[in-house]
């Protein structure tokens, strides 16, 4: 097994309509758009049904969504005025 210490910082990989929280060697959790909602999956555990990612839920809001995955995939309890872990959106043009 890898020693865990050389792996990259976890972080956000944005896009507009995907995003992921991984490090160097895992994707820990999926947001996927989808009719004006941010879908929110953890990619550590299964469904109900073991044929997928568990749902978190889905929400209005991109901040809100990544907080809920940070909270579930990393045990990270935030207020609502802090940032989550490491978010990166890329800047409005």
């Amino acid at each position: 097994m890898q020693n865990m210490q050389n792996l990259s910082p976890v972080q956000w990989q944005v896009s507009e309509n995907v995003c992921a929280l991984c490090d160097s060697e895992r994707h820990l959790a999926h947001l996927v758009m989808l009719r004006s909602r941010w879908f929110a999956f953890d990619a550590t555990r299964s469904n109900e049904q073991g044929t997928g990612f568990k749902l978190l839920g889905s929400f209005a809001r991109l901040e809100t969504a990544m907080e809920i995955i940070e909270s579930e995939t990393l045990g990270i309890r935030q207020t609502a005025v802090q940032q989550p872990l490491h978010l990166h959106l890329p800047s409005a043009a």
